[in-house]
């Protein structure tokens, strides 16, 4: 039926509609889960993690993959607004996020260069060989020997040029997979033995893997120099 008056309405300017897109994804390399997905760095280590990471979206490419003249007909899978891609640590489960460092010349002493955060989104192989950091811890003062613990590593794709009310997958990725760093470059302090017949018992500051003993091996052996009056004893006894 027709109705007698004209429809209740109202009219508002609602701007501009556009689509939003996703940020461009980003992951860890198999070779650099293998090796740094539970790492711990100590003075027997090479003090440089070299970490990769890839993008793994074919339909969602960095910044960096634009090519001019477009060759390769890939130029309107480019995501234009990618900011900056950074590896990044804290302490672990706590705190800001940090930058990882790449070092700014070519001295032999790292001290000599100077360090910015490292932003691999300048690198165009992130859908093949990847792209990599040599991360050099000590120059980043975690080697020191004031910094031993626990800490976190991630990557993060930053974007810009979006809405304030964008979701979380517009404004940025990070890696799904979380790599675990452990630094210990003090040595374990004895703080505490006790000796009863042939048990001795020693506490260190810290825990420590103590290599197990065998019925045909021992794994320790105590040697006698001397006897109580000073003098030199002649044959060696071992711990039984």
């Amino acid at each position: 039926d027709w109705l007698y008056r004209s429809p209740i309405s109202s009219t508002a300017f609602l701007g501009d509609f556009k689509w939003e897109r996703k940020c461009p994804k980003v992951q860890w390399d198999e070779s650099t889960i293998n090796k740094y997905l539970f790492f711990t760095a100590a003075k027997e280590n090479s003090n440089t993690m070299s970490m990769t990471l890839l993008n793994p979206d074919p339909l969602n490419l960095w910044t960096s993959d634009f090519v001019t003249g477009d060759t390769k007909g890939t130029n309107h899978l480019v995501h234009s607004d990618v900011a900056y891609v950074r590896i990044q640590w804290r302490t672990a489960g706590e705190g800001e996020w940090i930058n990882a460092w790449e070092l700014i010349g070519e001295e032999e002493s790292i001290w000599k260069n100077d360090a910015k955060p490292a932003d691999l989104k300048v690198c165009n192989t992130s859908r093949g060989i990847g792209c990599t950091l040599d991360w050099n811890l000590e120059r980043q003062y975690l080697l020191n020997g004031l910094n031993d613990g626990k800490y976190e590593i991630r990557s993060k794709v930053f974007c810009s040029g979006y809405d304030s009310f964008a979701t979380t997958d517009v404004k940025g990725s990070v890696t799904d997979d979380i790599l675990s760093l452990i630094v210990d470059m003090t040595a374990p302090v004895a703080t505490e033995t006790y000796h009863l017949n042939h048990t001795m018992r020693v506490a260190y500051t810290e825990p420590i893997t103590c290599p197990q003993l065998s019925s045909q091996s021992m794994s320790y052996e105590v040697t006698r120099l001397e006897k109580c009056d000073g003098n030199p004893v002649v044959k060696a006894l071992d711990s039984s």
